[in-house]
C-alpha cells in the first residue's frame, strides 16, 4: 500500500457485536490503515452519530489537518463516558445478540426458498430461490417489514437480501410473514394448475 501511497480504509462499524473476531488494530504501526469504528450500532443511538477513527501517529496527524473543526455534537460529547460505563448493558446486549443471531440463523435455515449465509456482523446475508430481492421486498413492505436488497452490491445479484438481528418478536415476525409469504405462493400455483 504505502508503495502506491494508498491507505486501506477498514470499515470495523459491528466490531463491537463480535466477540471471537480480531480487529485490525495491531497492523495501524505497520501499514497505511485506517480503521473507522461506530458507536451507534451497539449501543443503539444512530441519532448521535457517535464514532471514531484509529491509525497510526502520521496518518491521524495528516487526517485531523483536513478534517472539519467540530466532529461530535455535544450530546454525541455528553453519551460517550455514559455508554462506554454501561457494563450491564453491554453484557446483556451481547447475550441477547448471541441468542437472537442463533434463533434467526436456524429459523432462516428452515425455509427452503433461502440460502442464509452465517455471518459474523449482525445481519446475514441471504441468497433467494425462487424470488427475486425486489419482490420479496416488496411483499415484506406491504407488512411494514424492511429488508435490504444487495442488487447495488458488486458481485451480487437480485437475488440477494440482508437480514438485520432485530427484536425477537420483529424476528418472529419477520420468520413468519415469510413462512406466509411462501405459504401464499404454493396455495396460489395449485389453483394454477
Amino acid at each position: 500500500l504505502s508503495e502506491i501511497g494508498s491507505v486501506l480504509f477498514v470499515d470495523e462499524s459491528f466490531i463491537d457485536f463480535v466477540v471471537e473476531e480480531e480487529s485490525y488494530i495491531s497492523l495501524i504501526n505497520h501499514y497505511p490503515i485506517f480503521i473507522m469504528r461506530s458507536m451507534t450500532k451497539f449501543f443503539a443511538i444512530p441519532g448521535l452519530r457517535l464514532g471514531y477513527g484509529i491509525g497510526n501517529k502520521e496518518l491521524i496527524s495528516i487526517l485531523s489537518s483536513k478534517k472539519e473543526p467540530w466532529t461530535l455534537n455535544s450530546l454525541a460529547l455528553r453519551a460517550l463516558p455514559v455508554v462506554l460505563d454501561d457494563e450491564e448493558y453491554i453484557s446483556k446486549t451481547l447475550t441477547w445478540y448471541e441468542n437472537e443471531k442463533k434463533f434467526l440463523f436456524n429459523e432462516l435455515q428452515k425455509l427452503d426458498f433461502i440460502k442464509v449465509f452465517e455471518s459474523s456482523a449482525n445481519f446475514f446475508l441471504c441468497r433467494l430461490k425462487g424470488y427475486d430481492s425486489k419482490t420479496l421486498k416488496d411483499n415484506l413492505l406491504k407488512k411494514n417489514i424492511y429488508v435490504r436488497t444487495c442488487e447495488d452490491f458488486i458481485g451480487i445479484d437480485d437475488n440477494y437480501i440482508r437480514l438485520a438481528v432485530k427484536k425477537h418478536v420483529e424476528n418472529m415476525r419477520l420468520i413468519d410473514e415469510l413462512r406466509n409469504l411462501k405459504y401464499r405462493e404454493e396455495l396460489c400455483n395449485e389453483k394454477k394448475l
